[in-house]
C-alpha cells in the first residue's frame, strides 16, 4: 500500500450535506477489487471511521463475479463519495503497451501464460492507479491511500517514551519540530 498527498493542505470540510460537524481533513482511496464482497463491508467501515475516508474512487476487475455496487451504495447514502470503475472508464488505448497483454482489447486464449495474466494485472493496476491519482488531484483532494481490500491503514500513535524519529537523529531543530507538530496535532 502506497500514501501520498496532493494539491494544497486540506481546508475543513464537512462530513456530507446531512451533518454540520466539521472534519479538519478527510482520506480519498484508490481501490482496484475481484470478489472481494466478502471483505469489503469491515473495509469500508473501518476506513471510513477511522481516517476518516470521505472520497473512494473502485476500479472492479472485469473477470470479477460479484458486483460491489450494493455494498457500495449503503455507504454513499452516509455522505461517502463513491465512483465505481471498469476498463472501459480508465483505460484509453494510448499505445503505451509495448506487449499483447497491455492493450485495451486482450483476450484472453488457452495459449495464455501464467506471466501473461499477472503481466495484465500489473498493468492495470498501473493504468487504473494514475487514472485514480489524476482524478483526485483534479477534484484537489489531498491525503490519497493506494491500497488493497485486504489491507489496512493503521496509525502508529506517537509514544513519548520513542522520541523524534531515525530521520532526526542528531539533529535537534529536527527532533523539536517533529514533537512540536506531535503535540500541536
Amino acid at each position: 500500500s502506497l500514501i501520498s498527498q496532493q494539491g494544497p493542505p486540506a481546508t475543513t470540510s464537512t462530513i456530507n450535506d446531512k451533518e454540520d460537524q466539521p472534519l479538519p481533513f478527510f482520506f480519498s482511496a484508490c481501490l482496484m477489487i475481484k470478489d472481494n464482497n466478502v471483505i469489503l463491508p469491515e473495509w469500508l467501515a473501518y476506513h471510513y471511521t477511522v481516517l476518516p475516508l470521505r472520497r473512494l474512487i473502485v476500479g472492479v476487475d472485469p473477470m470479477s463475479h460479484t458486483d460491489p455496487t450494493p455494498i457500495l451504495n449503503k455507504y454513499e447514502s452516509i455522505g461517502m463519495n463513491i465512483t465505481t470503475w471498469t476498463d472501459d472508464s480508465y483505460w484509453v488505448e494510448d499505445g503505451d503497451g509495448i506487449y499483447p497483454h497491455e492493450k485495451k482489447d486482450f483476450i484472453i486464449t488457452n495459449t495464455t501464460t501464467n506471466g501473461d495474466l499477472v503481466g495484465r494485472l500489473k498493468h492495470r493496476q498501473k493504468i487504473f492507479l494514475k487514472a485514480c491519482l489524476s482524478q483526485l488531484k483534479e477534484e484537489m483532494r489531498t491525503w490519497t491511500i493506494i491500497v488493497d481490500a485486504d489491507e489496512y491503514f493503521a496509525f502508529n500513535y506517537y509514544d513519548e517514551k520513542e522520541g523524534a524519529p531515525t530521520f532526526c537523529k542528531n539533529n535537534v531543530s529536527c527532533a523539536q519540530s517533529y514533537e512540536k507538530s506531535i503535540r500541536d496535532g
